[in-house]
């Protein structure tokens, strides 16, 4: 890790640099802050218990995809440096494999660093490997961007036909999860169950939840390594950012990556825009299909596939919003969230390792008002998002 002007290899040079992406960056930083320190009491603003979607639900996903978004201009930055390749490569590495290890540390901030239960998943380790999956297929099969094409008609899709060998690839992954999914046999279980198990429907598969997922998890990594934490239906330790709902995870990176060579291929906003939301329509109508025919359920802990296509439709809109607003008719800035933005995983990482730590946090008496834990949180916010403003002032950036 180490602290430079332009913000690492996420960021675009100055002239170029599109302030919606650090918008967008910085309003999932914040709220996902906002959101881990208890929403103000607010549970509807937080994560639904199992299947379904809650605000909360949408800055996870969003952040990751954000991120497949920055690859390609990150890359083409490097490119036009005349970067090495064996740099580039072992830059992908470095990158991913340092996310991990600061995932893993801060999974012992509160449970201490004993090795035999220590969770071995986790947030950034979910980011340090599908940027690692998606950044390598995308360096490995980049297209080396042939001349303008002329026919209109391929044109319109030139995006799609600059990724289409890493389209290829991501299908194939996909497939794979569905597969792996609904047809793992898992002992004890329905074949395709995408329940939470425990006293989840009367208790007829207590032992079985998450699946596939879950079952794949206790498997390789045990349940020693798992998540715990008391649920509503009391079933066993299962991890939300386990191996198998990393397959997805990296396809909604990839279809970040995919908005952000619409960006790099379509110079005109309205290009852009158009793409970027008709993107959107698209992704949230199959979503909208697969969770309401009950197909695949919308499941963040799952991060079923009808999870990312929903979640990616609300980024590729808010995206187009923040756009229009701060890059084509400038009516915003993007404050408060853009400087944030620029220092997202100083903010990230800040915020889990002084979880509970004055002055971010503090209480008074049993802390039962809802008022003062809903100011109690919006300070916690305010703190991390006034250290952003104060390194930007230093032209401070923390990337790695």
């Amino acid at each position: 890790m180490k602290s430079q002007v332009d913000d690492g290899a996420m960021k675009q040079p100055a002239k170029r640099r599109v302030k919606a992406i650090d918008t967008v960056r910085g309003a999932s930083t914040l709220l996902m802050i906002f959101v881990n320190d208890g929403s103000g009491g607010y549970r509807t603003l937080g994560h639904a218990t199992w299947n379904g979607l809650l605000p909360g639900d949408l800055l996870f996903p969003c952040f990751m995809w954000i991120m497949g978004v920055c690859i390609p201009i990150a890359m083409s930055s490097q490119m036009k440096r005349m970067t090495p390749k064996h740099q580039i490569l072992y830059g992908i590495v470095k990158r991913s494999i340092l996310l991990f290890l600061i995932g893993l540390s801060l999974n012992t901030v509160s449970t201490g660093g004993q090795l035999e239960t220590i969770r071995i998943f986790g947030v950034l380790q979910r980011f340090g490997i599908t940027y690692f999956v998606v950044a390598l297929l995308y360096f490995l099969l980049m297209s080396r961007r042939p001349s303008k094409i002329q026919s209109p008609m391929l044109r319109e899709v030139q995006d799609f036909l600059l990724l289409l060998p890493q389209w290829c690839v991501m299908l194939v992954i996909v497939v794979v999860h569905c597969v792996i999914t609904f047809c793992l046999n898992v002992p004890g279980c329905p074949t395709g169950y995408l329940g939470p198990g425990g006293l989840h429907d009367d208790a007829k598969y207590f032992d079985c939840v998450g699946g596939a997922a879950g079952y794949i998890d206790r498997t390789i990594l045990k349940e020693a390594h798992l998540h715990h934490s008391a649920t509503v239906y009391k079933s066993g330790p299962y991890d939300p950012e386990g191996i198998l709902g990393t397959l997805t995870a990296a396809f909604q990176v990839f279809l970040g990556l995919h908005a952000g060579i619409i960006m790099m291929t379509y110079k005109d906003w309205k290009e852009r825009v158009v793409r970027w939301l008709a993107w959107a329509a698209f992704f949230g109508c199959v979503g909208c299909v697969l969770h309401f025919t009950n197909v695949i359920p919308v499941n963040k802990k799952l991060w079923s596939l009808s999870f990312v296509f929903v979640t990616t439709s609300f980024s590729l809109a808010f995206l187009s919003a923040c756009y229009l607003l701060v890059d084509v008719v400038k009516v915003w800035n993007g404050g408060p969230f853009r400087i944030p933005g620029m220092n997202g995983l100083l903010l990230y990482v800040g915020h889990m390792v002084c979880y509970q730590n004055f002055p971010f946090h503090w209480s008074i008496g049993s802390m039962e008002s809802r008022a003062l834990r809903l100011f109690e949180a919006i300070w916690g916010t305010g703190l991390w998002s006034i250290i952003a403003y104060v390194m930007h002032a230093k032209r401070n950036y923390i990337s790695l």
